[in-house]
């Protein structure tokens, strides 16, 4: 069994071992719930659909991913000890996945709301500001004046592990891929087994930074992709 908490632990025990915990992953910490009375000689299927009904979303459990130790628990049919989950585990979920980026002038870690957008200012405090300088965007204009490309001072990445990485002064232009790439250099990873999950989206390399509204310390959570598959 994985290390849990103390306060895990007394759940555990208040429900006589028969209890798993299901976290959001979220660019934020997410909720903790208590699935109670799943044994995990059930199958995936019966997770998600008490992770539905836990959360109040009874449609989710259809489009809902469950992950365990890194790995998508992606066949509803098979049983939870099968993925090595154990009573008193905790696993992770994710509502849905879309590829649909929101605006870039969003709050940092937050879905924005149509009806408002963040202020300049309210982008620059969020933003590590240093200058870079590029040709003007007018061909026309003689002047040598330059402009300023936004870069997030810090980019977090955490496994499920809860092990955490970082990348520093990566500009807001720069490619999903080539984030990934230089983090797979950086810190010696094999990337192509592995998915990128950022505020509940699975993030695709031909996206950018700006395109998907990522702000400076930002966690992306990274999972692993199964070998064969998705």
């Amino acid at each position: 069994m994985t290390n849990m908490s103390s306060a895990a632990a007394k759940a555990l025990e208040a429900f006589g071992g028969t209890i798993l915990f299901a976290e959001e992953l979220t660019a934020n910490e997410g909720q903790s719930h208590a699935i109670e009375g799943l044994d995990t000689e059930k199958s995936v299927r019966d997770l998600r659909h008490c992770i539905s009904r836990a959360i109040n979303d009874k449609p989710s459990w259809s489009t809902m991913q469950v992950i365990f130790a890194g790995e998508v628990m992606d066949d509803m049919t098979k049983r939870l000890s099968h993925y090595g989950v154990h009573n008193g585990d905790t696993v992770y979920f994710i509502r849905s996945i879309t590829e649909a980026p929101p605006p870039y002038d969003a709050e940092p870690d937050a879905m924005p709301s149509s009806s408002s957008a963040a202020k300049p200012s309210s982008l620059k405090s969020t933003l590590a500001i240093r200058e870079a300088a590029v040709p003007s965007a007018s061909s026309a204009s003689a002047s040598n004046s330059t402009r300023s490309t936004p870069q997030l001072k810090t980019l977090f990445f955490r496994d499920l592990d809860g092990k955490s990485l970082a990348l520093s002064d990566v500009s807001i232009d720069t490619k999903m891929s080539d984030v990934f790439q230089r983090l797979g250099r950086d810190k010696a990873l094999d990337i192509e087994w592995l998915r990128f999950i950022w505020s509940g989206k699975q993030l695709g390399g031909d996206k950018t930074i700006r395109d998907y509204g990522i702000m400076n310390e930002s966690t992306i959570h990274i999972v692993a992709r199964l070998r064969g598959g998705q």
